[in-house]
């Protein structure tokens, strides 16, 4: 045996630290839902995919082109659906493309004047 007290008071640390380390619970595991799994807090499934649906229909109605309106549906969460199902008349529509056109051409009409870009030379 080795007499060396600093090796016995390591070896019994070590020693009892593999012991304690068995007395840790084990994980349970338990079945969970669907809505649990989809992140659906307090409703079915059943209710998220009628709530898809109405949305879809909505965007479709409105003028979304039926691929891009379940595309768009899928990539949000459920809190997101209930919003836009809650307040979809009072959400902005897409602004229209003359206001769009219309900051395009001062960017480049503010990038003309400070000599960036030259398009329009033959103005």
């Amino acid at each position: 045996m080795i007499k060396n007290p600093i090796f016995r008071l390591i070896t019994m640390l070590v020693s009892v630290a593999l012991l304690s380390s068995t007395l840790i619970q084990p994980a349970t595991a338990a079945m969970i839902g669907t809505s649990e799994v989809l992140g659906i807090p307090g409703s079915t499934a059943s209710e998220h995919g009628l709530l898809r649906d109405q949305v879809a229909s909505v965007l479709m109605r409105r003028g979304v082109e039926h691929d891009a309106a379940w595309q768009r549906v899928n990539a949000l969460s459920h809190t997101e659906l209930q919003l836009i199902q809650q307040k979809i008349d009072q959400l902005p529509a897409g602004q229209s493309a003359f206001a769009v056109l219309g900051v395009v051409f001062l960017v480049l009409l503010v990038l003309e004047l400070v000599g960036a870009i030259n398009i329009f030379n033959r103005i």
